[in-house]
C-alpha cells in the first residue's frame, strides 16, 4: 500500500509511540467473545403464522436468555467471526496492528474494540498520534456493526473519530451486508490510510486558533450536549483558564462548572470569563480526553466522539453546521 503521509522526523517526536503500546492477545480475545449466541423464528400472537422477527437467545448453561427481538433480516453477525474477517481484511492492507481494547455490554452483549495502526500522523505538537478504528457488533441494539476511523493520541491516550471523505464510517445493514461481507474492506481502508493527511491539516487548523475567537461559539447552545460541555468546562477551570461567575449552592466549590444550566450559555460571556487563552488544539484533546477515558461504555463513547469530531469540524470550516428545521 502506497503511504501518502510522510512519516514524523524520529528526532522530534515526543512520548510514547506503537511499540510502546500493550497489545491484547487475538487469539485470547476471540475465546472471550464467542458466545452461545442463535435466533430462533417467532410465530405472531394473532394467527400463528411466521412472523417477521426472531427472537435473540443466548444459552447459559441449562437456561436460555432472551437478548430481544429483532427484524428476520438483520444480519446476524456473531462476534468471532466478526473479528476473524476483521484481522483478514487489515493484514491485506500491510500495516501492523494491535488490538487496542475489547468489552462486552452488560445485558445485551454488544462487542466494542479499538484497533490501533502503526502509521504516523503528523500533529502540530510532534506529539505521537495513529490510525484508531473502533468497531461495535451488536446482536440487537442499534446497528448489527459500525465501523468508525479515528486517531489515537499517546501522550494522554485520546481516542477521536473523523468523519470526512473516504474517512466515513461503515454501518451494516440487511441490505448491504452480504456487499461488504464479499467486496471487502481493503480498498475503504487504503482509501482511508491515504486520506489521514487531511487530518493533518485538521490538526494544525486547530494549533493556528485561539480559545479567545472560538470560545463563544464552541460552548454556546447549539454544537455540543451540555454534559460534554460541562466536563471540559471544569478541566478548563481546574487549570485556572476560565473563572465561572455564577452563584452556586456550596461556596467553596473548587469547580462551579458543574452547576452551569443551559440559561447559563445564553449569554456566556456574563457567565464565563478567560483567564487564559489556549489553542483550540489543546481544547480539542481535553474534549477528545473526556470521551475516551471518563465515559464508561463503548456506545457511550462513540456517540460523544461523533459529537466532538461534527463540532470542531464546524468551528474550523470542515462541515457546514446543519440549518435547523422550521
Amino acid at each position: 500500500m502506497a503511504q501518502a503521509i510522510q512519516k514524523t522526523d524520529k528526532k522530534n517526536r515526543i512520548g510514547p509511540s506503537f511499540p510502546d503500546t500493550q497489545a491484547l492477545s487475538l487469539s485470547e480475545t476471540r475465546e472471550k467473545i464467542k458466545l452461545p449466541v442463535f435466533r430462533e423464528d417467532m410465530l405472531s400472537v394473532k394467527n400463528k403464522l411466521p412472523s417477521s422477527y426472531q427472537m435473540v437467545l443466548l444459552k447459559s448453561g441449562r437456561e436460555l436468555n432472551c437478548l430481544g427481538e429483532v427484524k428476520a433480516d438483520r444480519p446476524f453477525i456473531l462476534h468471532e467471526e466478526l473479528m476473524d474477517w476483521l484481522c483478514e481484511e487489515f493484514d491485506k492492507i500491510g500495516i501492523k496492528f494491535k488490538l487496542r481494547t475489547h468489552s462486552l455490554s452488560q445485558g445485551k452483549f454488544s462487542l466494542y474494540q479499538q484497533y490501533l495502526f502503526n502509521f504516523d500522523i503528523e500533529t502540530p505538537d510532534h506529539r505521537l498520534v495513529n490510525p484508531l478504528i473502533f468497531i461495535k457488533n451488536s446482536f440487537v441494539v442499534g446497528s448489527a456493526f459500525e465501523l468508525h476511523f479515528g486517531t489515537y493520541r499517546y501522550i494522554c491516550t485520546n481516542g477521536a473519530i473523523h468523519e470526512e471523505k473516504e474517512l466515513t464510517h461503515i454501518t451494516a445493514n440487511s441490505k448491504n451486508w452480504n456487499s461488504i461481507r464479499g467486496n471487502g474492506l481493503a480498498g475503504k481502508f487504503e482509501a482511508a490510510f491515504n486520506s489521514y493527511v487531511s487530518i493533518s491539516d485538521f490538526f494544525r487548523n486547530l494549533y493556528s486558533m485561539s480559545l479567545s475567537d472560538k470560545f463563544e461559539k464552541l460552548f454556546s447552545p447549539g454544537l455540543l450536549p451540555i454534559g460534554i460541555r460541562k466536563q471540559v468546562l471544569a478541566s478548563l477551570e481546574l487549570s485556572h483558564d476560565i473563572a465561572v461567575n455564577i452563584d452556586i449552592p456550596k461556596k467553596n466549590a473548587k469547580v462551579k462548572s458543574r452547576y452551569l444550566k443551559e440559561e447559563d450559555f445564553v449569554n456566556i460571556g456574563k457567565s464565563i470569563t478567560l483567564t487564559g487563552d489556549l489553542s483550540m488544539w489543546d481544547v480539542y484533546n481535553r474534549f477528545t480526553s473526556y470521551s475516551s477515558n471518563q465515559l464508561n461504555s463503548g456506545g457511550g463513547e462513540l456517540n460523544a466522539n461523533r459529537h466532538i469530531d461534527k463540532a470542531f469540524s464546524i468551528i474550523t470550516g470542515r462541515k457546514k453546521p446543519e440549518k435547523q428545521k422550521m
